[in-house]
C-alpha cells in the first residue's frame, strides 16, 4: 500500500503549478511530471532557481502539505505552512501559551528520555555499546536540568560513526546526509503540528526568537534516531555523498513502518499520534506522551539500502 511520498525539487529552472488537483512540475520547454496533491506528504526544494504559482501554494497549504526550502548542505531555511490547520486551533494555541514552566519541563523530560532510548536502540542494532544511553535515559530530570541530551550526544556520535566524527550542520559527507534525513522528519512533524492546531513557534524548550519552528524542533527529537539509523546503513557502505538515489532512500524515512501496541503504522502517522498526545497533555486531558510505539529495525522497509551501489 502506498501512503504518499516526498517530492524534492533539485534541478534548476523548475516551475511548480496547479492543474485540476495535480502538482505540475515543468521546465522552460516541457512538462516533467504531474502528481496528485493527495499523494504528497511534503515538498523539499533544494534548487536555487525554482518558481511557483500562488495557486499551487494555496492548494498545498489547504491540504496541510509543508513546503521546505533548503539552503546549502540541505539545511531548511524556510517552511511554508497554513495559517489555519485545525478547528480547535485557538484553544490549543492558548493552551500552549498558558502552559506552566513545570509542565513544559515535564514534557521535555519525557521527550529527551525517549530520544536517548531510541539512540540506544540505534547503537544496539549496530552491535555497538548502548548501555550508557539507556542508563542516561533513566536519570533525566525535569527539563533535563543536567543536560544529559548533550552529554549523551557526544558519546553517541563517536560511537555510531567514528571517534573523530563531529556533528556539524555545515559540513558535507555524513553530516549532509543527516541534514537531509532530518529535513524529511522535520517536514512530517511540521505537518502534524499544524494539522493538530498547535502553533509551531511556541516551543517548550527551544526558544530562539528568530526560529519560527521551535515546537517542531522540540517534538522531532525522539524521531531523529530513525534518520541516524538509515544514514549509518549508507555510511557503512561508504555512501556519504548526496545524489539522486540517496535522496530517494532518505525520503522513504517518512513511510518506514513503526510498531504500535496493536498495529504497524508508517512513521508520519506515528508522529501525528505522538503530537496529538502532546496537545492532550497541554490541555490537561492526558498526563504522558504517547510512547507506546517501538522502532524495530527489521521493519524499516528500505530495500534500496541493500540494492544501491555507489
Amino acid at each position: 500500500m502506498s501512503f504518499g511520498h516526498f517530492i524534492e525539487i533539485s534541478q534548476p529552472n523548475i516551475y511548480l503549478s496547479l492543474y485540476r488537483g495535480f502538482l505540475e512540475i515543468s521546465n522552460k520547454e516541457n512538462l516533467l511530471n504531474r502528481v496528485p496533491l493527495d499523494d504528497i506528504l511534503g515538498i523539499v526544494i533544494t534548487s536555487f532557481s525554482c518558481s511557483h504559482s500562488s495557486n499551487i501554494l494555496t492548494a498545498l497549504t489547504d491540504r496541510g502539505i509543508p513546503v521546505s526550502i533548503c539552503g546549502s548542505n540541505f539545511m531548511p531555511r524556510a517552511l511554508i505552512f497554513p495559517v489555519v490547520g485545525n478547528i480547535r486551533q485557538k484553544i490549543r494555541i492558548q493552551s500552549q501559551a498558558e502552559a506552566s514552566r513545570s509542565l513544559k519541563n515535564n514534557l521535555w523530560k519525557q521527550i529527551i528520555r525517549l530520544k536517548l532510548k531510541n539512540q540506544a536502540l540505534v547503537l544496539k542494532a549496530n552491535q555497538l555499546n548502548y548501555e550508557f544511553l539507556l542508563n542516561m535515559s533513566k536519570r533525566v530530570r525535569s527539563g533535563d536540568s543536567q543536560n544529559l541530551e548533550a552529554h549523551g550526544a557526544r558519546r553517541y556520535w563517536t560511537t555510531l560513526f567514528a571517534k573523530t566524527f563531529k556533528r556539524n550542520q555545515k559540513e558535507d559527507g555524513i553530516n549532509s546526509l543527516l541534514n537531509y534525513a532530518y529535513a524529511i522528519i522535520r517536514s512530517c512533524v511540521a505537518r502534524a503540528v499544524i494539522s493538530t492546531g498547535l502553533h509551531p513557534s511556541l516551543g517548550i524548550h527551544h526558544e530562539n526568537t528568530y526560529n519560527p519552528m521551535c515546537l517542531v524542533d522540540d517534538l522531532m527529537e525522539p524521531f531523529r534516531p530513525i534518520g541516524d539509523y538509515v544514514v549509518k546503513q549508507l555510511a557503512d557502505k561508504n555512501i556519504i555523498k548526496i545524489d539522486k538515489e540517496v535522496k530517494k532512500i532518505l525520503s522513504q524515512i517518512a513511510v518506514v513502518d513503526i510498531i504500535g501496541e496493536t498495529s504497524v503504522s508508517p512513521l508520519f502517522q506515528v508522529i501525528s499520534r505522538f503530537i496529538n498526545s502532546f496537545s492532550l497533555v497541554l490541555a490537561g486531558q492526558k498526563k504522558t506522551l504517547d510512547t507506546t510505539w517501538k522502532i524495530k529495525w527489521s521493519y524499516l522497509n528500505l530495500p534500496n539500502i541493500i540494492s544501491y551501489s555507489a
